[in-house]
């Protein structure tokens, strides 16, 4: 099965990379590799790119909108699913804006799986599967952000 890796370099750090180009492998043969972002991400990107044979599509900013690296994205997923060059989409994001992106990509016809943070629930119904990079808070960690945030008063510190 051949996949396509789509990076969104703004979203996801370049610490990531081994574990990013691993998880993608572990899918297919990977053939198209790309990362997208401003100028910033795109330089933290150039070398774990450039050693993973990963092509950086760099976005210019062009005023304060902050979409223009998820919309590059989802653009060539669409040119790519068009030419039926690949079998399995990777979308590697925390930004639940993937989840349409995700949609169409399943109803023609293709597995979709994402490699995030941290998924929710949502996140995980979208995507045929989800490598999450960061393991999920503890949950005495959990509770006590919710009781700090007042949106848990029932439960108590002592809890």
């Amino acid at each position: 099965m051949r996949v396509a890796v789509l990076i969104d370099a703004d979203n996801i750090a370049a610490s990531h990379a081994p574990q990013v180009f691993a998880s993608a492998a572990s899918l297919g043969v990977v053939t198209v590799r790309r990362a997208y972002g401003k100028g910033s991400a795109a330089r933290d990107w150039a070398d774990a790119a450039n050693d993973a044979l990963c092509e950086i599509r760099v976005q210019a900013h062009v005023g304060p909108a902050k979409n223009g690296t998820d919309i590059a994205l989802a653009v060539d997923a669409m040119d790519i699913l068009h030419t039926q060059a690949v079998d399995i989409f990777c979308i590697v994001s925390n930004d639940r804006d993937f989840v349409p992106l995700a949609n169409r990509l399943r109803a023609a016809g293709k597995l979709v799986h994402s490699i995030c943070k941290l998924a929710d629930e949502r996140h995980k119904k979208a995507f045929d599967s989800v490598v999450e990079l960061e393991p999920p808070p503890h949950p005495i960690v959990t509770a006590f952000r919710e009781i700090t945030a007042g949106r848990s008063p029932e439960i108590s510190l002592g809890e």
